[in-house]
């Protein structure tokens, strides 16, 4: 077949050169290479929803990052309260939230009879729960509750750690600390079976026949009880820190919100335009 001339050279272009990008269906230079060449014909209705959809999904991101931020300030906070040596707690706590993380120590005498059960409460995979007993203060500083740390279950029964009930005046090295609030997949606690799921003091003063406890109460250190339990020690400040984790996925979830957008909505260019 003989070739065609237009302009006085071949495919009429100067040169001989042909336009390696007309009606090929490429993009052009600068494109997005995983875009073939053309436009975006979106619909009103589907435009509304994937602005809402990102906006939203960025907002949750900015909240993780900001959760994440006020996370690493407490904890920084945390870790310099447990830092200062320890005090005696005050007799009379008007400010219970200066206290919350310090290092105190108390004396008085333990309630043993009255104790109260934290459940479900694990330690290196076991099953267990951690005990509360009241402890009436020798320095008419009323009674504070002392979480006095983990059990594993089949040892609920105070006879099977009689040795870990001290009688007379005891001295308790621990932690102070402000009731945490319940957690929303936290069950009701169970008065009436001595369960509890989250700490609500004045409740468990209550069941425990107290009238009026400390605002606070003191986690145990790690010192050796006799006969090896309840294990103490059981604050801890290495709490993971997720936001970061979640506002990834967040902020993920638009860039592909944007993305499947993108290409439910893009045109080809029709071959020769």
């Amino acid at each position: 077949m003989p070739t065609t001339w237009r302009d006085g050279h071949p495919g009429g272009h100067p040169g001989g050169h042909r336009d390696e990008h007309r009606g090929t269906g490429r993009a052009r230079p600068g494109a997005a290479s995983w875009l073939p060449r053309g436009h975006l014909e979106p619909r009103a209705w589907a435009t509304v929803v994937v602005v809402t959809g990102v906006m939203i999904l960025v907002a949750l991101g900015a909240v993780q990052l900001k959760l994440g931020g006020d996370h690493d300030r407490l904890l920084a906070r945390a870790h310099a309260r447990m830092a200062v040596p320890a005090v005696p707690l005050p007799a009379a706590i008007d400010d219970p939230a200066a206290f919350d993380g310090r290092r105190v120590t108390v004396t008085g005498r333990l309630l043993n009879d009255r104790e109260l059960y934290l459940v479900a409460r694990s330690r290196y995979g076991n099953l267990g729960l951690e005990v509360v007993t009241p402890l009436v203060r020798d320095d008419g500083g009323g009674i504070v509750l002392i979480n006095r740390g983990w059990v594993p279950t089949e040892r609920r029964s105070p006879g099977t750690r009689a040795r870990g009930q001290p009688p007379g005046i005891v001295t308790i090295a621990g932690v102070a600390r402000l009731p945490p609030g319940r957690d929303w997949f936290q069950p009701d606690n169970r008065p009436a079976e001595n369960a509890w799921y989250f700490l609500d003091l004045p409740a468990m003063a209550r069941a425990a026949g107290i009238a009026r406890p400390a605002p606070l109460l003191v986690e145990a250190g790690s010192a050796y009880n006799p006969g090896g339990l309840p294990v103490g020690g059981q604050s801890s400040l290495d709490l993971a820190n997720d936001h970061l984790r979640y506002a990834l996925l967040w902020f993920g979830l638009a860039a592909a919100l944007v993305v499947v957008y993108t290409v439910a909505y893009w045109r080809r260019d029709p071959v020769g335009r």
